[in-house]
């Protein structure tokens, strides 16, 4: 799934922080310091 010019890992790290932020979390950011 492409959306707004985004590559699929970028689209899958906004699907998860979408998710983690309805569970109340900010795991893109333990993401985004792991990589």
């Amino acid at each position: 799934m492409r959306r707004y010019g985004l590559s699929d890992s970028q689209w899958k790290r906004i699907a998860h922080a979408s998710q983690a932020m309805r569970a109340g979390r900010l795991v893109i950011m333990v993401d985004d310091d792991s990589k």
